[in-house]
């Protein structure tokens, strides 16, 4: 190799560097690039995702591969340029004595860019590739750095000094030229060229290579070796060594796939019962996408993970399960972690948490994998590898993982590096819990994320109590939508199989199936219906009476507002041994500490009853932060009113487990609301959270009713309030003037959600979209701590909120200097974080974004805090920001409200 090519530059050091290694050779980190990807390939994608990309470039599994390293070191050709060197500071000295001249210091055009616009020609004329082909190769990977763009030489080569005419364009473009003939000597790429590609393996493409330059771009797996670059070829094979040591000291080698056919008693240490047996036994292993229908309680995690099991042995490859809250998530991370350590004793197996507060999570179980840059072995156990908790994109692609929703739908907004997340999702086993507690807007992003799964090949598992039959053939829809092949007219048509509830649908091929599954006896109970006047004295007389003898109750509440007034009220009754109360405005640290001990008070019995199960008697009240999915067990349940089928949700958090002990049957006490002329007035906090109309509909439907038979009355009750539905004859002017303006909100409401979603979400994986329409200019870029509201904004429509550090006046933690802070004392404060939503408190806190509150230079100069404000609160326990009081206890959590004014 020429000295002029070995001395471009692709990588500097920064701060002290070692002697020697202040600098990478451009085509050493190229091969880099190369040789991670050729890795990557062969260890880390699935079956399914290989399978995928073969097919996208028409060509089989070895030579594929070796196109895909290929084009993936060619990622910063764009670096060759008199633009890129010029920007290196003191190279445009160091080149002189190489023939490379006219280097000028100009940050614009990106070096991805240039890449985009100088690597199609050379595909074109070295491999007799088609054009349009050629364009799509380098759009992908020139769009590394998050964001696809087509770029032409005729416009790009001007702002780089190399238009036509221009004295240096022949010598830059011959030294491009020497360096792609260079990577395709080591990579043998010579023949047969691939076709043309698709879009969805092109994304796939696009998330391998931006996630192998985040590898090969790491020092510490490959250290700068500025004298290294004269033998490519010796160095290329160095270089696949320190690949593969970074894999494996990543914790992402050695991948074991289940043997074929695991059985459900291979998998937990008691017999299926009917809805498990069915999944073992009666859906098919080749299914794509699984609806579970079931009760509460009647083992639906269990069956999921087992088809997860069946399809990582048939080619997919991992496991994210997606839940609607942190403290669902954290809860399925244990069972998860539980599970794998047993099925994979001897092995090293890497679990993540993906949601906002995982770094808050501390579980002894699943312990923190270091990055080994040595890669050598060690001991087998089940934890999270360090390098994929470093940042937001990498949490999806460990191979397995347990987080929120959100972090799911943000694969299908429009993001930047929004193909490193679908990368993370392509061939891999998802499951989706919960799904009946989404509204319109994330409905409509959970439509595009199934259809874009089945695009990439990824089977799914959806679980819910119940949904309307709308909503699950829309499903259904959306998940055949994304297939290769699928007919029109099956997606359109609905007419496949049904099943009566409980239920499990499945696509085969391309129908779709389901079967009727029997309830097992534990789910299967007459649920009493109660009706409480909607007053805190009565909600106490009522609990007083139903633990005389003792027992736990749940009061669940639906605005965070609503539980404070609620736990204060029962003070006066229950002492602070008997009455907890659990919502969101506590700081992560005292939220943490009461999900642990709800867990452990309210959870499933071990070998007879917890210890910590509170006697004689227990009242935690709570929002809807225990509704879904934590495994929690209460005697007696009341509950401000809600749509039925949260209702229905709510309800199994009572009596789910065997018991030596009740104080009776099980009962939802509803707060009922008051009624005027016929028709109900729900309170202002419950019609925010949840459509009137429908709250409305499920006022209709129980009325009359003492009780609800589960399952038998389930679908009924839940095609009642979200089917065609119509108002009872003998409805008074009021109600019915009620029914038609609620009507017309929610149909507004529904359409504006849904439009919303659609301007956000990503463009569906078909042929007719070009790349760029992927990535659009105004993306978001998840990472930056500053557009994290506007990204929870992305995939919620919920009110604007700010997180805020909130310190006592005399706290050890309070920020001082100029210096940023430690990693440990930034962790320490984001324990005393919380999210403010209230409109007054935000107002107050956003009123001075323009400028900032006087913080300390420590606080601002440290980045994970940049998103943060900070509240140091008086002795009492308070701060008056504009006009809003914050006050912060430890029983009740934050509250905000006016000023108290003294005379």
């Amino acid at each position: 190799m020429n000295s002029a090519l070995s001395s471009l530059a692709g990588k500097r050091g920064r701060g002290p560097v070692k002697p020697g290694h202040e600098w990478h050779p451009l085509i050493c980190h190229m091969a880099d690039v190369a040789a991670v990807t050729l890795a990557m390939w062969d260890e880390v994608l699935g079956e399914r995702a290989r399978q995928l990309v073969c097919e996208g470039l028409a060509l089989e599994r070895s030579q594929a591969g070796r196109w895909v390293a290929f084009v993936a070191g060619c990622h910063d050709l764009g670096k060759c340029s008199r633009n890129f060197q010029g920007m290196l500071d003191g190279w445009k000295e160091r080149l002189t004595g190489t023939g490379m001249t006219g280097i000028e210091k100009q940050a614009e055009p990106r070096h991805g860019t240039v890449t985009s616009a100088f690597l199609p020609p050379m595909l074109e004329e070295r491999y007799a590739m088609e054009r349009a082909l050629a364009i799509k190769l380098s759009t992908v990977t020139g769009g590394h750095h998050g964001r696809f763009e087509v770029a032409r030489p005729d416009h790009e080569g001007p702002r780089i000094g190399e238009g036509r005419g221009q004295s240096e364009a022949p010598l830059w473009a011959g030294a491009r030229s020497a360096i792609v003939d260079e990577l395709s000597d080591v990579l043998d790429v010579l023949d047969p060229a691939p076709s043309p590609l698709t879009n969805r393996a092109a994304i796939v493409l696009a998330g391998l290579i931006s996630v192998a330059d985040w590898i090969g771009s790491d020092e510490s797996f490959f250290p700068y070796s500025p004298g290294d670059a004269d033998d490519l070829a010796a160095y290329f094979a160095y270089a696949q060594g320190r690949a593969g040591a970074a894999l494996k000291g990543l914790h992402w080698k050695d991948w074991v796939a289940p043997p074929p056919g695991r059985r459900f008693a291979e998998l937990f240490p008691f017999p299926p019962n009917a809805l498990q047996d069915a999944m073992d036994n009666a859906v098919p292993d080749d299914a794509g996408l699984v609806i579970v229908e079931a009760p509460m309680g009647d083992g639906k995690t269990e069956a999921a993970f087992l088809k997860a099991d069946r399809w990582n042995a048939a080619g997919a490859r991992g496991l994210y399960v997606a839940l609607p809250t942190q403290a669902t998530a954290n809860q399925m991370h244990g069972r998860l972690a539980a599970m794998l350590r047993k099925l994979y004793s001897e092995d090293d197996v890497n679990l993540v948490l993906a949601h906002g507060g995982a770094a808050f999570v501390e579980n002894d179980d699943v312990q923190l994998l270091p990055t080994n840059i040595d890669g050598h072995d060690e001991e087998a156990t089940v934890g999270a590898g360090e390098w994929f908790v470093k940042g937001n994109k990498r949490r999806l692609l460990a191979p397995y993982a347990v987080g929120t929703i959100d972090q799911s739908l943000l694969a299908v907004l429009q993001v930047k590096h929004v193909f490193v997340r679908l990368f993370a999702l392509a061939g891999k086993a998802v499951i989706i819990d919960e799904v009946h507690a989404y509204d319109a807007y994330m409905n409509t992003l959970l439509e595009r994320l199934l259809e874009w799964l089945g695009a990439l090949d990824s089977p799914v598992v959806l679980l819910s109590a119940t949904l309307p039959k709308s909503r699950r053939q829309s499903l259904m829809k959306a998940y055949l939508a994304g297939q290769q092949g699928v007919p029109p007219e099956t997606i359109a048509s609905g007419g496949w199989t049904d099943a009566r509830y409980p239920r499990i649908t499945w696509t085969g091929g391309y129908r779709v199936e389901a079967a009727h599954v029997e309830a097992s006896e534990r789910s299967r109970r007459v649920l009493q219906l109660k009706y409480v006047e909607d007053d805190a004295c009565k909600v106490r007389e009522l609990l007083l009476s139903k633990l005389a003898s003792g027992g736990c109750a749940a009061v669940i509440c639906n605005t965070v507002k609503c539980a404070q007034e609620m736990y204060t009220a029962l003070a006066t009754s229950f002492g602070e041994h008997e009455l907890g109360l659990f919502h969101a405005r506590f700081v992560q640290e005292d939220r943490q500490r009461i999900e642990d001990e709800c867990l452990q008070r309210f959870g499933p019995p071990s070998d007879g009853e917890p210890t910590d199960r509170p006697r004689p008697r227990y009242v935690l009240v709570a929002t809807q932060v225990i509704e879904q999915s934590l495994d929690l067990d209460f005697d007696v349940m009341v509950s401000d009113p809600a749509p039925a089928d949260l209702l229905l949700q709510r309800s199994g958090r009572m009596q789910r487990h065997a018991r030596e002990w009740r104080p009776g049957p099980p009962e939802l006490h509803i707060r009922w609301p008051e009624e005027q002329d016929g028709a109900p007035r729900f309170d202002g906090g419950t019609a925010t959270v949840y459509d009137e109309h429908i709250l409305l509909r499920t006022w209709l439907a129980l009325r009359d009713r003492d009780q609800v038979a589960i399952p038998d009355d389930v679908e009924t009750l839940i095609e009642q309030v979200y089917g065609d539905g119509h108002l009872p004859g003998d409805a008074t002017a009021t109600l019915r003037d009620m029914w038609h303006r609620t009507l017309e909100k929610m149909e507004e409401s529904v359409g504006h959600e849904r439009r919303e979603a659609g301007d956000r979400r990503l463009r569906p994986p078909d042929e007719a979209t070009l790349l760029p329409e992927y990535t659009p200019k105004d993306q978001l870029e998840e990472d930056s701590p500053e557009l994290h509201t506007q990204l929870q904004a992305l995939t919620r429509l919920t009110e604007p909120s700010v997180r805020v550090i909130l310190l006592p006046h005399d706290s050890p933690l309070i920020p001082t200097g100029t210096a940023a802070l430690s990693r440990d004392r930034v962790r320490q404060l984001l324990k005393r974080s919380v999210s403010v939503s209230d409109r007054r408190g935000y107002e107050a806190l956003m009123a001075n974004d323009q400028d900032p509150p006087n913080l300390p230079k420590s606080f601002t100069a440290s980045p994970a805090l940049w998103e943060y404000r900070m509240v140091v609160l008086d002795a009492d326990g308070e701060k008056t920001i504009n006009g809003a009081t914050f006050r912060y206890d430890e029983a009740l959590g934050l509250s905000v409200r006016k000023p108290v004014l003294t005379p």
